[in-house]
């Protein structure tokens, strides 16, 4: 008998690998488009935030920044109409200071000049 050379095999596809590795790219691909769908509103909630910090926040005069306390206690359409000037609410669940300053950092680097900022924190904080 002839001993079995275990050398490398050329010209063969491994079509089943390719296969699969197309199918999991594909999987990963859709559920990379519904990550929302999948993030905890917490969460989300955060990353909104952050994305109109750099973007609808940077035209507003009067900005908000704090908790969830913030966040559904102050309407920023009744702001603007008793006083005239644009605001925008960045208030985040559970947000603690460090939050705040991280957003006020992306809001003014993205161009804002607010006229005034309204803070809100828990006592522990």
């Amino acid at each position: 008998m002839r001993p079995r050379s275990f050398g490398p095999i050329r010209g063969k596809v491994p079509w089943g690998l390719v296969g699969l590795i197309g199918l999991v790219t594909l999987i990963e691909w859709s559920l990379v488009r519904q990550a929302d769908d999948f993030t905890a509103l917490e969460n989300l909630n955060w990353r909104l935030s952050g994305r109109a910090a750099r973007r609808e926040a940077t035209r507003s005069q009067i900005l908000c920044f704090g908790t969830s306390m913030m966040q559904m206690g102050i309407i920023p359409k009744v702001i603007e109409e008793r006083t005239g000037l644009r605001a925008f609410n960045l208030a985040v669940c559970a947000g603690p200071p460090q939050a705040d300053e991280v957003l006020l950092r992306r809001t003014l680097n993205a161009g804002a000049r607010p006229s005034a900022i309204l803070v809100d924190y828990h006592p522990h904080c």
